[in-house]
C-alpha cells in the first residue's frame, strides 16, 4: 500500500488514535458519511469506486457519489459496502493527503485537501489534475473550477498561487468552535499551496 498507493497510507496514519486505527475499517470511514471523513478525499483523487451489494446483486458508484449530506450515505437500507476498487496510478503521477487538525491523528480534520497529478510526457504541464477538499461543506467534494484551470497549463510557481486561491473560493464552510468560515478557507489555500509540490515531487518533479 506504501508503495503503490502512499497518499492512502498517509491518510489513515492520520486517522484517530492508534487504538482506533487498529479496529476501524474504510467502509466504517465512508459510511459514516462525516464531511470530515479522512479516507474519503485520498479515494476521490484516485477516482475510486464503492462495491455495494443487495439481494439484487452488486453495484459500484464513485466514491464522490456515496456522499449524500452530513451522515448521509447514498446506500439502500437493503445495501451493504463490500469492497473499494483503487484504479492502478499512471506513470508520472503522484497525490498527497494534508490534514489541518490541532492535535492531528487524535482530532478530526478542520480542513482536509488531497491533490493528484498526471505530468505530460515531458513533465512540464498537467496533463490530469484532481483536487479533493474534506470539512468545506456538507459532503467532501472536488474543487473541479481549481482542476480545470490547472489543466494543460505548464508548471509555475505563480499558477500554484493561483490554484490555492482558487480552491479556497470553492470552499463552503461553515463557523463553528473549530474555526471561522474564512479561516476554513485560508487554510485550504494554505494546504493547496503547500500539497501541489509535494505531488509533483512524487512524479520525480521537483517544485517549478
Amino acid at each position: 500500500m506504501k508503495d503503490r498507493y502512499s497518499v492512502l497510507a498517509e491518510a489513515a496514519g492520520q486517522l484517530g488514535s492508534p487504538q482506533i486505527r487498529n479496529i476501524a475499517t474504510l467502509g466504517g470511514n465512508l459510511c459514516n458519511a462525516s464531511p470530515a471523513a479522512g479516507m474519503a478525499p485520498p479515494l476521490m483523487v484516485l477516482t475510486a469506486k464503492a462495491i455495494s451489494i443487495d439481494r439484487k446483486g452488486q453495484k459500484s458508484i464513485l466514491i464522490d457519489d456515496l456522499f449524500k449530506g452530513p451522515a448521509e450515505n447514498s446506500l439502500s437500507h437493503e445495501e451493504i459496502l463490500i469492497q473499494i476498487e483503487v484504479p492502478p496510478l499512471p506513470d508520472r503521477s503522484g497525490a498527497v493527503y494534508l490534514k489541518f487538525g490541532p492535535r492531528m491523528a487524535m482530532d478530526i480534520a478542520i480542513i482536509g485537501v488531497a491533490i493528484f497529478v498526471e505530468l505530460d510526457p515531458e513533465r512540464q504541464s498537467f496533463h490530469e489534475i484532481r483536487i479533493a477538499l474534506g470539512a468545506v461543506a456538507p459532503t467532501p467534494i472536488r474543487a473541479r473550477k481549481t482542476e480545470e484551470f490547472l489543466k494543460g497549463k505548464a508548471l509555475k510557481d505563480s499558477l500554484i498561487e493561483r490554484a490555492g486561491y482558487l480552491a479556497s473560493q470553492e470552499a463552503s464552510p461553515i463557523s463553528d468552535l473549530r474555526g471561522s468560515a474564512s479561516y476554513r478557507r485560508e487554510i485550504v489555500r494554505i494546504l493547496t499551496v503547500r500539497g501541489l509540490p509535494l505531488a509533483l515531487r512524487k512524479t520525480g518533479r521537483f517544485s517549478p
